[in-house]
């Protein structure tokens, strides 16, 4: 028997073992957050229940249901999936993981992604290529920085080589662009996300509007009462699109001579 929780739900599970029936697993989940949440696709929110520590598969707990209130209870209804068979060792309810699909995924969708893309505050810096890519470029041959059809611009891979605000022997840094989808609740959590990211995420400048398009839910299961859009979704959380600008920061590798030098 354990607790477990996240930022929008606790769960209350309980492994239990009647006499001559194999062992379930049953539960109370609680809608923790300040609003409506909706269970997931199909009406059904999936989670993965590790039974031991060191369990390599975790079982799949399936809750049948609509939505749960903010501040709200379920009462988490008991079906044959619940019975966890001989394939599965119980120790104990070591680890719980929620499987997010179209309907509950915090980001529902990339709309674009942009390297070496300013943003407002830095517009006026001119971008820099790599060292690297100088070095294959002759020098009476080196393109200016506005030219967007000389080959000499671009990679073999067609990105632009012009694409970092500032280049030393230590760091290269590039500006980039992203737009995506999100439930306005979640937009807090994925700004703090990217600056958390290994490569020193610098935000620039972010903005966003209300999302009026149409976002496919994908294919319902069969005999499944809930929308297939998020037009049809009468619980729908506002949908926001999110354009944010930053610098990622690149470090460049320590030559080995030097690291021979230092120990010197």
């Amino acid at each position: 028997h354990r607790r477990f929780k996240n930022r929008t739900w606790e769960i209350d599970l309980k492994v239990e073992r009647p006499e001559k029936k194999p062992p379930f697993l049953k539960g109370e989940l609680k809608n923790i957050s300040s609003r409506l949440q909706v269970l997931g696709n199909g009406n059904v929110m999936k989670l993965n229940v590790w039974l031991s520590p060191d369990a390599a598969e975790p079982f799949p707990f399936i809750i049948e249901g609509d939505s749960v209130d903010a501040g709200g209870t379920l009462a988490i209804k008991t079906i044959e999936k619940h019975n966890i068979s001989v394939d599965y060792t119980i120790k104990e309810l070591a680890r719980v993981e929620q499987v997010f699909d179209t309907r509950t995924i915090p980001v529902k969708r990339v709309e674009n992604f942009t390297l070496g893309y300013k943003s407002d505050r830095n517009f006026s810096q001119p971008l820099k290529m790599a060292k690297f890519s100088e070095a294959l470029i002759p020098k009476d041959a080196m393109p200016e920085e506005n030219d967007t059809t000389s080959v000499q611009n671009f990679s073999q891979n067609k990105l632009a080589r012009r694409r970092y605000l500032d280049v030393t022997d230590q760091v290269r840094r590039m500006p980039l662009s992203l737009v995506l989808l999100t439930d306005q609740a979640y937009m807090k959590d994925i700004l703090e996300a990217l600056v958390n990211i290994e490569l020193r995420f610098q935000t620039t400048q972010v903005h966003w509007n209300r999302f009026h398009g149409t976002l496919n839910y994908g294919v319902n299961q069969a005999g499944a009462t809930s929308p297939s859009n998020n037009r049809e979704d009468q619980f729908s959380a506002n949908l926001l699109e999110v354009s944010i600008y930053g610098i990622v920061s690149f470090f460049e590798r320590v030559p080995d001579d030097a690291k021979v030098k230092d120990k010197k």
